[in-house]
């Protein structure tokens, strides 16, 4: 299964200091546009918005996010990030942290998720909508899908949303930079956790048929 530390280390070298663009809506709590939206920032990859929300809905000061800690950073990518998508049942390291990275840039990272799914599996296989979270459903066909096959889509995907996008170039190589990252290791199977699960089960099943032969006599 994927395991959070290992890609919160690498997410977060992506990710740098306290920045307050104007030009970025997360930066602003409450949402821009929305009655006394003030313009706060991001740290460590935390927006203003994305903190709001982990601190049940109450805005953070400007000196709140410049002071935002790294170790409180990982807490809230964790709780707002990781769990929603249930990155713990993933089988795939490179898959979840694919979707996590996705994830933590905004809500198109699980729509772009269940568009990868139908266009491997069929259309109208899953509902495609954004959001912060993937049902367990969702989970078992990713992890049903070879990883090799899920890894290249999820690229394509992505790489496509940022056409035209104010920051493609960046956003394009942060992609390439963690494509680099399991370019060598991803399979064209089902991963590994998965397919673990036919050997246990031939072992179980011959388990069963030498106990049953003991048990017979």
């Amino acid at each position: 299964m994927a395991k959070f530390d290992n890609i919160w280390n690498a997410t977060k070298a992506f990710e740098g200091g306290y920045q307050a663009m104007v030009s970025d809506p997360a930066n602003y709590c409450p949402s821009q546009g929305k009655a006394g939206s003030q313009l706060i920032g991001t740290n460590h990859g935390i927006s203003a918005i994305g903190k709001a929300h982990y601190d049940g809905g109450k805005c953070p000061t400007v000196a709140q996010m410049k002071a935002l800690s790294v170790t409180e950073a990982k807490k809230i990518a964790k709780a707002q990030y990781w769990d929603p998508i249930k990155g713990d049942k993933i089988n795939s390291q490179a898959i979840a942290h694919l979707i996590f990275d996705f994830t933590y840039g905004g809500k198109s990272g699980t729509l772009q998720t269940r568009q990868a799914i139908n266009a491997i599996k069929g259309k109208g296989t899953v509902n495609e909508y954004a959001s912060f979270d993937l049902s367990d459903n969702e989970i078992a066909l990713i992890n049903s899908i070879p990883e090799k096959q899920l890894f290249d889509k999820l690229i394509q995907i992505r790489k496509q949303f940022y056409v035209g996008h104010t920051y493609q170039t960046g956003l394009t190589n942060r992609l390439n930079d963690l494509q680099q990252l399991y370019v060598n290791t991803v399979k064209n199977t089902i991963a590994t956790a998965q397919r673990h699960l036919v050997p246990l089960l031939i072992i179980g099943t011959l388990f069963s048929v030498g106990l049953f032969l003991v048990l017979k006599q």
